[in-house]
C-alpha cells in the first residue's frame, strides 16, 4: 500500500490569492512547476488491537508468516503503464491547448502593436501636414481609442497544474519501471543459475 499526501505551498497560495497567473507574475514570484505542491510525510500506525486481530486472522486463514509472496515477482506490467501513459498523453494534449491559447494571445498582441504603430505613424503624418498648412494641432487622448486597450493575458494556472500532473505521472512511471527492471534482472539471474 502506498500513501502520499500533498499540500499547496505557501508561495503558490499567496500567488493564488492575488487571482492572476500571468507569465510576469510567475516570474516575479520565482515559482517553478515543482514549487506548487509540497509532499507531507505520512506515518501509518496500527493499534495493538488491530495487530492482534491481523495475527489471529492469519492463524485462522492458514497463512504462514514466512510464506513467499510470488505476486511480487509477477512480470507483466502493461495495465499500469498503459494507464499512466494514457493519462500522460491526455495531459500533453491539455498542455498543447494551453500553449495554443498563449500563442493566440501573443499573435493578437503583436497585431495590436503593429496596428498601434501604424496608427501613430498616420497621426504623425497628419500632424506634419497640419503644421505645414499652419493649422492648430489638437492632441488626441489615446486611452479612449479601443486600439490602445490592453489585451487580457491568459491565466497560467491551468498550465502550471497540468505541468505538475505530468511530473507526477512521469515520477510514477519512473518508479514503476525501476521496480519492473529490478524484477526482470532478478529473474534473468535466476534463469542463468538454473
Amino acid at each position: 500500500m502506498a500513501l502520499r499526501a500533498f499540500r499547496l505551498t505557501d508561495s503558490f497560495m499567496s500567488l493564488y490569492r492575488e487571482g492572476h497567473f500571468t507569465l510576469s507574475s510567475l516570474a516575479e514570484a520565482n515559482l517553478a512547476t515543482s514549487d506548487v505542491f509540497q509532499e507531507l510525510p505520512i506515518k501509518v500506525r496500527n493499534s495493538h488491537m488491530s495487530s492482534a486481530l491481523l495475527l489471529e486472522l492469519q492463524d485462522e486463514c492458514g497463512i504462514k508468516a514466512n510464506a513467499a509472496d510470488f505476486q511480487r515477482l509477477e512480470l507483466h506490467t502493461n495495465p499500469f503503464l498503459e494507464k499512466q501513459m494514457q493519462l500522460l498523453i491526455e495531459c500533453t494534449d491539455d498542455m498543447q491547448q494551453e500553449s495554443i491559447k498563449l500563442q493566440y494571445y501573443e499573435r493578437n498582441s503583436q497585431r495590436q502593436k503593429a496596428a498601434q504603430q501604424q496608427y501613430l505613424a498616420k497621426k504623425k503624418a497628419e500632424k506634419a501636414a497640419k503644421l505645414l498648412k499652419g493649422e492648430a494641432i489638437v492632441e488626441e487622448d489615446l486611452s479612449a481609442n479601443p486600439l490602445f486597450k490592453p489585451i487580457q493575458q491568459p491565466s497560467r494556472l491551468e498550465s502550471l497544474l497540468i505541468a505538475n500532473q505530468m511530473q507526477a505521472y512521469c515520477q510514477q512511471i519512473n518508479q514503476f519501471t525501476g521496480q519492473s527492471f529490478a524484477k526482470l534482472f532478478l529473474m534473468q539471474s535466476l534463469n542463468e543459475k538454473a
